[in-house]
C-alpha cells in the first residue's frame, strides 16, 4: 500500500525555495461577495458584472447563481472577461433555480483579465431577479 501526498502537502513536507504554498491556499480566510439585480427584458449577448474586483491571488472557491424563472429558453453563463464560461458554462434560467458553478473551482486569481465575474445572457430576453454569491480565499 502506498502513502501519497497532494500537490500543496508535498510543499508542506519540504517548505523551501518554490515549494511554498500561496497564500489562497494556505490556512486563508474565506471570504464572500454576493451581488442581486432585477432584469427587465435583458437582451441576448448582455453583461452583468457582479460583485467587487477580486484581488489579485484570491482563489475561486464557488460561485452560486439563483434565479427567478427568467422566461423561455433563457441562459446564462459564469464567467469574466478573459472567458465567457471560466466558472460555469450555460446554466439554464428558464425555471427558477439555485445553481453551483462546476468549473475552475480552486483557480487562483492572475490580475489579468479574471479580477470580475461577469455573467452573461443567451437564449433569450429576461426578466426576473438574478443572485450571485462568490466565494474566494485569500
Amino acid at each position: 500500500m502506498s502513502s501519497l501526498l497532494g500537490d500543496n502537502a508535498t510543499k508542506y513536507a519540504s517548505p523551501i525555495g518554490s515549494n511554498i504554498v500561496d497564500q489562497g491556499y494556505n490556512k486563508s480566510g474565506v471570504r464572500v461577495m454576493h451581488d442581486t439585480i432585477t432584469l427587465a427584458a435583458a437582451q441576448i449577448a448582455d453583461t452583468i458584472t457582479v460583485g467587487d474586483v477580486l484581488p489579485v491571488g484570491a482563489v475561486v472557491l464557488r460561485v452560486t447563481l439563483q434565479n427567478a424563472a427568467l422566461g423561455a429558453s433563457t441562459t446564462l453563463s459564469i464567467g469574466d472577461a478573459g472567458s465567457a464560461t471560466r466558472y460555469s458554462a450555460a446554466i439554464a434560467t428558464s425555471s427558477a433555480a439555485s445553481t453551483i458553478s462546476s468549473l475552475n473551482m480552486g483557480r487562483k486569481v492572475t490580475g489579468t483579465s479574471d479580477t470580475r465575474i461577469i455573467l452573461t445572457l443567451a437564449g433569450g430576453a429576461a426578466t426576473g431577479a438574478v443572485a450571485v454569491s462568490i466565494e474566494y480565499s485569500l
